[in-house]
């Protein structure tokens, strides 16, 4: 049976069943540290070899194959619950009406998921040219944003095809630059936002989590990108820090939105919200 657990970009014997909040490699030094990245495994299976009797007075010696340090050996790995994510499994609200999920289709290439009373874009925002609006190829050009505090994108995993899939990839100052921009009447989130969204999402059988089997690929402050099937991360219109700004996480699976934060150098997906 195979299982998905992180390691260490830098040095593979740095294993977790968990990723930290910022993908970040939490053993390694901080002036050598490394982001994590993901993989599967197989899960340790222990034999038990029958005893053979030695001595009467003498305990029977037992022969197991070695086992790794990092993984118990009988026993399924304990993951330590994340802060924000105290559920280990959403549990459903009984409604006798679940309030209906109408998606508009206004055009062709724009599509739209009314929930209760807010209207959202299901697609990713895709904007490329704009003055000021640096699109960087490699590591070096998004680092070089972030040293000067100026708007930066990039294609997911620096794959054009990707973005025509799922969108552009821009870190927090771009913000700002876009607003203009943006769909007429559309506007990007903000925690209050999400606040009510995560309410009307305890009533509705919504399609809002609906990651359409894509892995979606993310830019991680350090410039590297981070990939996991299960997360969708989006920014929020909300400045908490010099460095620092907020975001909103989808988890395939739960209902409802968590708040977290992270480097305004990350690279991650905007959905408009209806004004």
């Amino acid at each position: 049976m195979k299982k998905i657990q992180y390691r260490c970009k830098t040095d593979h014997s740095h294993i977790f069943d968990t990723a930290t909040e910022d993908f970040w490699c939490p053993t390694c030094p901080i002036e050598k540290r490394s982001s994590l990245e993901l993989f599967e495994t197989e899960a340790s299976v222990v034999e038990e070899i029958t005893k053979t009797p030695v001595e009467e007075d003498k305990p029977s010696v037992i022969t197991t194959p070695p086992v790794p340090t990092e993984t118990p050996v009988a026993e399924k790995p304990k993951v330590a619950p994340r802060p924000l994510s105290t559920e280990a499994k959403p549990v459903p609200i009984s409604q006798p009406n679940p309030e209906p999920i109408k998606e508009v289709d206004n055009s062709p290439n724009n599509y739209e998921l009314k929930i209760g009373n807010q209207i959202w874009q299901k697609t990713f925002v895709n904007i490329q040219k704009i003055d000021g609006l640096k699109i960087a190829s490699n590591e070096v050009e998004w680092n070089e944003a972030l040293v000067q505090q100026k708007p930066a994108a990039c294609y997911p995993n620096d794959n054009p095809e990707l973005a025509q899939k799922l969108g552009i990839l821009y870190n927090w100052y771009a913000l700002d630059l876009l607003k203009p921009h943006l769909p007429s009447g559309y506007r990007i989130p903000t925690e209050n936002d999400i606040t009510q969204l995560n309410h009307l999402l305890r009533k509705s059988n919504s399609a809002f989590f609906d990651f359409k089997n894509i892995t979606l690929h993310h830019r991680l402050p350090n410039a590297t990108f981070g990939s996991d099937p299960r997360h969708l991360s989006l920014w929020l219109d909300d400045d908490i820090g010099h460095y620092t700004a907020q975001y909103f996480q989808l988890k395939k699976g739960a209902n409802t939105a968590d708040f977290r934060s992270i480097g305004k150098n990350a690279g991650l997906f905007i959905r408009c919200i209806k004004v």
